[in-house]
């Protein structure tokens, strides 16, 4: 039962609309399937590295510093914001239909694309608060396996990360096929721009979570 709400939980949080799935829809549809993955992987190895520091206890440690967490905080707004700019800039250079088939050459290697993914994931807030407040919920830490069992709820999370966001890069490249025109592109990079933008402003306004609560 627990390991049922748990997924629930999972689930909830990875398709409730946040950067991530602005990263993964405007990258689907604007530049290509094979760096979309690469991102997902990115996604991926972030959701680990969250786990692994509350599962050792290390982000309960990081939180304690006010000054830490505003730094880190303002770090993942900044990176937001640059990414939400930069959608927009894309949407911008693509003035017509030769700029939009150069454009279209200029796919972004799968280093980059992997650090994207990796950086939107690791500075997430959402992703952050619910390995403090929930995850801990669902470990036995009496239990002398509880790193194993708390790395098997990891990979749930990341299982439920990857297949949520492939079934998305699937459907959206479909579409994107049918609906491939130079305005529909615009627009959806003008709207994943300003959404992460919106999404950077939130973390600047976001509180400095209170211990005694998590």
């Amino acid at each position: 039962m627990a390991l049922f709400k748990y997924i629930v939980i999972c689930f909830i949080l990875v398709i409730s609309p946040g950067p991530n799935t602005f990263l993964v829809f405007s990258t689907a549809s604007y530049i290509g399937k094979r760096e979309t993955l690469f991102k997902i992987l990115g996604l991926v190895v972030a959701t680990y590295i969250h786990g692994l520091l509350s599962l050792f206890g290390i982000s309960l440690i990081l939180l304690k510093s006010n000054n830490l967490f505003i730094t880190i905080k303002l770090i993942g707004a900044l990176y937001l914001f640059y990414l939400g700019v930069k959608f927009i800039m894309q949407g911008m250079s693509r003035s017509d239909k030769k700029s939009f088939q150069l454009n279209n050459l200029k796919r972004t290697n799968e280093l980059n694309s992997f650090k994207e993914g990796f950086l939107t994931q690791l500075l997430n807030p959402k992703v952050s608060m619910f390995y403090l407040a929930a995850f801990p919920q669902f470990i036995h830490f009496s239990q002398s396996q509880y790193h194993l069992q708390g790395v098997l709820l990891i990979t749930i999370h990341a299982v439920v990360i990857a297949s949520w966001f492939i079934l998305m890069t699937l459907f959206i490249k479909k579409f994107a096929t049918i609906l491939n025109s130079q305005r529909y592109s615009k627009i959806l990079m003008y709207v994943s721009g300003l959404c992460l933008i919106y999404f950077s402003i939130l973390l600047c306004l976001q509180p400095i979570p209170q211990i005694g609560h998590i």
